[in-house]
């Protein structure tokens, strides 16, 4: 198994995962009414039913390195790109596309971010301003 998810990122994720859980917007599976599951290992959710698409996985294991989620543009999909924010602050190198625009479609949740975790910025590029690094560090594009 790879290295764990920070606790300060397992507490992020768990936050955003509960509220939307709470809310009727995700769940373990489509057809899975278990809440969605957020270890420092992995995490796992989707849409509720037919409010859901491709299950959204990332799991930390080294030989896991591709994961793409296809929302549709279904209500999971605000959920996706918060978590997706989350692990690209915390894992540094992760990679992040998405098929829409990340100063149009992404705003929502790069406003949140910027006030609850860390600072996102864009750059041709979505990049992480960590305290700890001397310089920005672009993220290239996340696997929507």
């Amino acid at each position: 198994m790879g290295a764990s998810l920070p606790a300060e990122a397992v507490h992020h994720i768990h936050t955003i995962t509960e509220h939307a859980y709470r809310a009727g917007i995700i769940q373990r599976d489509h057809d899975d009414p278990r809440p969605p599951l957020v270890t420092a290992q992995q995490v796992r959710f989707n849409g509720v039913g037919d409010g859901g698409q491709q299950t959204f996985r990332f799991c930390t294991a080294p030989e896991d390195t591709f994961a793409c989620c296809k929302t549709a543009h279904k209500p999971y999909d605000a959920v996706v790109m918060r978590v997706l924010l989350v692990l690209g602050y915390y894992r540094e190198g992760l990679i992040i596309r998405s098929d829409g625009a990340f100063s149009a479609e992404w705003a929502e949740a790069l406003a949140w971010f910027n006030h609850a975790v860390g600072h996102v910025f864009i750059d041709e590029r979505l990049g992480f301003w960590r305290p700890t690094l001397t310089r920005r560090t672009p993220i290239n594009d996340c696997g929507l």
